[in-house]
């Protein structure tokens, strides 16, 4: 979730989060952790994995290559999505470290003090490359329009209501041939609340993960009683 800066929302998608999943957060997002987020939560901060401030960088060690990668925007087909024009991590706070010794390295894995590996892509530091991502169009579905997949890692990225998805959100997406998906709205409304959207998509996607599962078993005990 990056530039997600409302307690309200960040707690809403904490306590909505399904199971068997995680929330990421990135620098520039609201601490999961912060008090009144924490307290607004019930408990649900303790029933999902959080991992917070997560540098883009690192972003391989946590969404594999082959997940479907869908950005919640909220503009329909036929217009430019909202992407945040943001810093790159050049400017950041980094690991200068890492920098100096994998210097002319984009792609490469460093061992953390407490013995976790992260893959680590600076692609996602190097302005010209977000650039050149941001400029490509990634097709645009109705939320229900889509088929997620029910065998491999589905990841919803959403962003702040404002500032909208970062460059580095959609350089994702383009890496993981993802796709935008959109929640119509009547009425001429420019779009829903951060955290409804998301609910909305987040349970179309397990509508339709449960019925894929429900459809599987069937199969499995059809075929058992055939045997």
């Amino acid at each position: 979730m990056p530039s997600m800066r409302t307690t309200m929302v960040m707690t809403e998608i904490i306590v909505t989060a399904l199971a068997k999943s995680r929330v990421v957060t990135f620098p520039g997002c609201v601490d999961p952790w912060e008090s009144k987020v924490l307290r607004a939560g019930c408990g649900a901060h303790f029933r999902v994995p959080i991992c917070n401030n997560v540098p883009w960088e690192t972003i391989p060690s946590y969404v594999d290559a082959n997940s479907a990668v869908y950005l919640a925007d909220s503009r329909g087909e036929g217009r430019p999505p909202k992407v945040e024009a943001e810093q790159t991590a050049d400017d950041e706070e980094s690991s200068s470290d890492e920098d100096s010794e994998y210097e002319g390295d984009v792609r490469f894995v460093v061992k953390t003090s407490d013995g976790q590996k992260l893959r680590v892509d600076r692609s996602y530091r190097d302005a010209s490359e977000l650039e050149a991502c941001r400029q490509v169009v990634l097709p645009c579905h109705d939320y229900t329009a889509v088929t997620y997949p029910a065998r491999r890692p589905s990841v919803l990225v959403v962003g702040g209501e404002a500032q909208g998805l970062s460059t580095q959100a959609h350089k994702l997406a383009v890496d993981c041939g993802g796709s935008r998906v959109h929640v119509p709205s009547d009425n001429e409304v420019e779009s829903l609340n951060t955290a409804v959207a998301a609910s909305i998509i987040l349970f179309e996607m397990r509508r339709q993960i449960m019925l894929a599962a429900s459809a599987s078993q069937s199969s499995h005990k059809q075929a058992d009683a055939s045997a």
